[in-house]
C-alpha cells in the first residue's frame, strides 16, 4: 500500500468518526428545540452546514484510499442520505408526510456513518 492511499484510509476514517459525531450532535440539537425551547431551531438548522458536506469528502476518500466497494457505496448512499434531509426540510409545508421521514433518515445516516466508521477501521489500525 502507498503512503497516498494509507493517508486517505486514516483521512476517511478521521472524517467518518466526526461525521457520525456531528449526526449525533444534530439529532441533539433537535431535542433540545422539540423538548427544551424551539429556539434551538436555528442551532439544528445553521449547525448541519458545518458537515453536510463530510459524507462528499469521504466519498472521495472511499476512491483514493482504495476501500472496499462496500464502504464506496456506502458513503455514496450517505451523499443520496443527506441530500434526501434538505429535501424533507424544506418539503414540509408541501408535504407534511415528508417531514416526518426527517428523523427516520436521520437514523439511517447516523447508522452508515458508525457503520463506515467500524468497517473502515481495519484498514487502518493493523
Amino acid at each position: 500500500m502507498t503512503g497516498g492511499v494509507r493517508v486517505a484510509r486514516i483521512a476517511f476514517f478521521a472524517v467518518a468518526i466526526l461525521f457520525a459525531l456531528c449526526v449525533a450532535t444534530q439529532v441533539f440539537l433537535a431535542g433540545m428545540s422539540v423538548f427544551v425551547d424551539p429556539a434551538h431551531w436555528v442551532n439544528h438548522t445553521t449547525f448541519v452546514h458545518f458537515f453536510d458536506k463530510l459524507d462528499i469528502v469521504m466519498l472521495i476518500l472511499s476512491f483514493a484510499g482504495k476501500l472496499p466497494n462496500a464502504l464506496r457505496w456506502q458513503s455514496g448512499a450517505l451523499v443520496v442520505l443527506t441530500f434526501a434531509m434538505y429535501v424533507t426540510a424544506n418539503l414540509t409545508v408541501l408535504l407534511p408526510l415528508a417531514g416526518a421521514l426527517h428523523p427516520v433518515l436521520a437514523m439511517a445516516i447516523f447508522w452508515l456513518a458508525v457503520h463506515a466508521v467500524v468497517k473502515s477501521r481495519p484498514s487502518v489500525v493493523r
